[in-house]
């Protein structure tokens, strides 16, 4: 698949998240507030990424996935981990817990015990740091042989797509399960094992 096809696959997701998200029924207690404010943005970094990636602008593209892979985690642990004193912690931006332990924190739930967080954090952390800090792994992408221009690989790009599309598909899962409308979290699943398939 190209990196077109790619894009269009991702825009179809953002599509049916858009009609899936909008106007679910919330407790608008704090918990709600920060957790699911967490996701929605995790969901505008995902929008980002596909639009930047069919520009291409792709050094701003790459620099997100770590903000997006964030956004979800916090929102996430934030749901479904953090105490009444962290969440206020956390709104005075005061919060002691860093994202190893959250990731920690949300993996001795069940629906996280594979370990599938850490996994992915542990594969891909230095290079979304370097991709977001401006650091080698981005610097060494605007060299080409001639000059200095953007050198991205397209299997590359394919990767963060798929990065940025799964976090995107487990952040509607999180926002869900959180409002309990297990229609949407069976339907997310499935939308993630039908791409994992490439039936999408």
């Amino acid at each position: 698949m190209g990196i077109p096809e790619a894009v269009a696959k991702s825009e179809d997701l953002i599509r049916w998240i858009d009609q899936n998200v909008k106007d679910l029924p919330y407790k608008p207690d704090l918990r709600s507030q920060l957790g699911l404010g967490c996701l929605d943005v995790a969901l505008e970094h995902h929008k980002a990424v596909v639009l930047l990636v069919s520009k291409p602008i792709y050094a701003s593209a790459f620099a997100l996935v770590r903000l997006l892979f964030e956004a979800y985690i916090r929102g996430e642990w934030l749901l479904v981990r953090a105490s009444d004193e962290q969440l206020e912690q956390f709104k005075a931006e005061g919060l002691k817990r860093n994202f190893g332990q959250m990731i920690k924190d949300l993996e001795s739930r069940e629906a996280f015990k594979d370990g599938v967080l850490s996994k992915a954090k542990q594969a891909s952390w230095k290079r979304m740091n370097s991709f977001t800090h401006t650091g080698y792994q981005q610097v060494a992408r605007r060299n080409i042989p001639d000059g200095i221009a953007p050198n991205y690989k397209d299997e590359e790009v394919l990767q963060i797509l798929e990065f940025a599309d799964a976090a995107a598909i487990m952040s509607v899962h999180g926002i869900a399960g959180y409002v309990r409308n297990n229609e949407l979290s069976k339907a997310a699943l499935d939308r993630a094992i039908a791409i994992a398939r490439n039936e999408i």
